[in-house]
């Protein structure tokens, strides 16, 4: 698993891939509206900490789920009291 600062990394790394392989996203065609802008990248930047929150939630529920299997064998060893 990886740390939050790794998968932030790995996020970036991705991201600076994509606009090196696919320069037609780093420069509008048009002149952008700035307003359009603003909110274009107020959205990346959300999707972006949903990614993250994800990432946490699903090492949140990997970590609940090892919990209860150790309840689980501990009470079969325990004879099912």
């Amino acid at each position: 698993a990886a740390t939050d600062e790794e998968h932030k990394d790995y996020l970036e790394a991705q991201q600076k891939k994509f606009l090196a392989e696919n320069p037609q996203f780093t420069q509008p065609s048009q002149p952008a509206d700035d307003k359009g802008t603003e909110a274009l990248g107020a959205l990346g930047k959300q999707v972006g900490q949903l990614v993250i929150d994800n990432q946490k939630n699903a090492q949140a529920l990997q970590a609940l789920g090892a919990q209860v299997a150790s309840f689980i064998a501990k009470d079969n060893a325990n004879g099912g009291k």
